[in-house]
Order: C-alpha cells, then structure tokens, then sequence
C-alpha cells in the first residue's frame, strides 16, 4: 500500500501525507485488480460492457468500434469483421448491441474509407478534445 501513497507523491508533485492527509489516507485504501483474459476478443467485450453499465465512461463511439474491430480483426486472423460484430450483438443486451446509425457509421468508415484516411482519423482521434476541464490545449 505505501508504494500507492508514493506514487501518489509523484504525480501530484507534492507529499500529500503532510498537505492532505485525507487525500493519503484514501490512496491507500485503493485496491487493484488484474484481470487476465483468455483473449483480446473477451478483453474488448469485457470493455465495452463495462462502459456501457458505468456512469463515468461512455459507451463506445464509431471511431472506438473501427479500431477495436481492426485489432481484433488482425488478433483472431477473422476475414470479416462482421462475424465479430454478430457474436457481440448476439451476448450483447439490446440496448449495447451495435446496430442502427452507429453500425452503419463503421460499416461505412470500414469498407468506403481508404486506409490513409482511417489512418488520419486514429491519429486526430487519439489527440482527444481540444478542450479538457476548461482549458485549451496548445
């Protein structure tokens, strides 16, 4: 546990031990859990399940979808990303399935877009929003 406090030292920049005593206290008491999975397919799944039930993150977008689909794509040796796309709607619950507006965007982006182009787009969507808590970022 104190490697945790530590850490927290170092990212922070400060010791919060003697700055926020509260802030320390509650560093410590962060557990970690690893989850090894039997293959990237249930580790991607396991992902978009979990964000879908969390309140913080967001359900995937169309851009998150292509590139995870390429991945898996490239991982499991699948010639059609479809058949991914169909074992996760057929466990997924009606409301994560990806389907309507949002199955067409990837269908669209996967076999109408030239690969230079999806190349750009994972590069613009890996820089993230321009704007984080406020402030520009330059």
């Amino acid at each position: 546990m104190e490697f945790q406090a530590d850490a927290c030292v170092i990212t922070l920049g400060f010791d919060s031990k003697q700055i926020h005593p509260k802030l320390y206290d509650s560093v410590r008491r962060i557990e970690c859990h690893h989850v090894k999975y039997n293959s990237m397919r249930d580790e991607v799944f396991a992902n978009f399940k979990q964000s879908h039930r969390s309140s913080i993150c967001k359900p995937p977008n169309a851009v998150t979808w292509v590139y995870s689909l390429q991945r898996l794509q490239a991982e499991t040796g699948v010639g059609d990303v479809s058949e991914i796309v169909q074992t996760w709607n057929r466990d997924a619950s009606k409301a994560t399935q990806l389907s309507g507006s949002k199955a067409m965007s990837v269908k669209h982006i996967l076999q109408l877009m030239p690969k230079s182009a999806r190349e750009e787009l994972k590069q613009t969507n890996s820089r993230g929003p321009k704007k984080t808590c406020g402030r520009e970022n330059y």
